[in-house]
This record gives structure tokens, sequence and C-alpha cells, in this order.
């Protein structure tokens, strides 16, 4: 999966979020403990596979003006 810099960062963002609304759903006691302890693991394997992830991330390349603009 190739991915660009800023999409990367904002798989990174839903994962946390994710995580953080079970974490709110747990405490409210919508979720059980081992299940909020499931996704929660869930969510920081990816995370960790992400982060040691051999792929290479493309980095969004800015447009090039031209100087000979009048």
């Amino acid at each position: 999966m190739k991915l660009t810099k800023k999409e990367k960062e904002v798989l990174e963002m839903a994962l946390i979020q994710y995580k953080e609304e079970c974490y709110t759903l747990w405490h409210a006691g919508e979720k059980d403990t081992a299940e909020w302890q499931e996704e929660a693991l869930k969510i920081e394997s990816i995370r960790r596979k992400m982060y040691k992830s051999k792929t290479e991330y493309k980095v969004d390349v800015p447009a090039k003006f031209s100087d000979d603009i009048i």
C-alpha cells in the first residue's frame, strides 16, 4: 500500500481517535473490558505495522511555477 505522508498522518489520527472513542465507550459501560482491550490491541498492532513497514511513502511535491510569467 502506498500512502502519501499526509494520508499516513490522517490514518494515524483516525486510529488514535477511534481508540479514544472505544475508551470513552468502555468507561461509559457501553463496551466490556475484554472488548475494549481487544480493540486497543488491534489498533496498536496496525499502528506498529505502519511504523515498521518497509513501504516507502511518497511525499507530496508542490507544483513548480515558471518564472516567465509577466
